[in-house]
């Protein structure tokens, strides 16, 4: 059959809908996830990786507070209309996604993934994957204006995501592994705090 046959086109969306739906029911929704986090950038034409340890929170409806405490310390505020990084508690940087579509393109996948919103990536990946008793994998690859950015997106975990890999078109690749991981209800009043 032709890639271009609409009722080839129709069977492959079925088949990613029913893979997103079934990994969407694996993963235990939660207001509130927490847990550590290990990031590995490696930039095209540097054979080591830059490497970063840290802790964040994923609320539903806030955002996500990404804290970094090596090799330097530092924190990240990703919502759906910004990232702020902050240096001692005071903003030090703020990037407004209202003025950068492709940043609210990126926080919104970002976003979706910690938080188990699968069924929004279908608007932008085509998806491809596995599930098994042990877990699941999946492949996004982006259409339209994010392809520009993004080669793919590989995503595995169990009853949360535990780890995500992105090939950037330029050839960068970012692999980010999450352990120790915590749902909850509510945030602290602290870190209601932070999300402000």
């Amino acid at each position: 059959m032709l890639a271009g046959d609409p009722a080839a086109r129709l069977r492959q969306t079925c088949i990613a809908a029913d893979l997103l739906e079934n990994v969407a029911a694996r993963i235990h929704r939660t207001p509130v996830l927490r847990g550590d986090f290990t990031q590995e950038r490696t930039l095209a034409g540097f054979s080591k990786p830059l490497r970063s340890t840290g802790t964040f929170i994923a609320a539903r409806g806030r955002g996500v507070l990404w804290t970094t405490t090596a090799p330097f310390p530092g924190e990240l505020v990703i919502t759906e209309s910004a990232i702020r990084e902050r240096v001692d508690g005071v903003d030090s940087v703020v990037v407004d996604a209202n003025r950068e579509p492709a940043l609210r393109q990126v926080n919104r996948i970002l976003l979706a993934l910690l938080q188990g919103e699968l069924a929004t990536l279908r608007e932008q990946f085509s998806v491809s994957g596995s599930v098994d008793p042990q877990g699941w994998q999946l492949k996004l690859t982006p259409q339209g204006q994010l392809a520009e950015l993004i080669g793919s997106i590989e995503v595995g975990g169990g009853s949360q995501v535990e780890s995500v890999a992105i090939l950037e078109r330029n050839g960068d690749l970012g692999r980010i592994e999450f352990t120790a991981l915590t749902t909850g209800d509510s945030l602290s009043t602290e870190e209601a705090a932070r999300f402000d």
